[in-house]
């Protein structure tokens, strides 16, 4: 199915979750913002959201600089 992840047009695989997406990119999920159709999703849950075709998902992450 088809998704835009963070701005960019994704194929993945059906029935996956947040936190299966965000392993399969090496991405800690306890270290981002994960936001999903323009909502912010809790850590806890994430692990249980399913995406489906269309969705739009940014993954977010802060750094401090100077």
């Amino acid at each position: 199915m088809q998704i835009k992840l963070n701005g960019e047009i994704k194929q993945i695989d059906n029935d996956i979750t947040v936190k299966q997406l965000a392993d399969s990119l090496n991405i800690d999920i306890n270290s981002i913002v994960v936001e999903l159709n323009r909502d912010i999703l809790d850590r806890e849950t994430s692990g249980n959201v399913i995406l489906k075709a269309e969705d739009e998902i940014e993954f977010i992450s802060f750094f401090c600089g100077g």
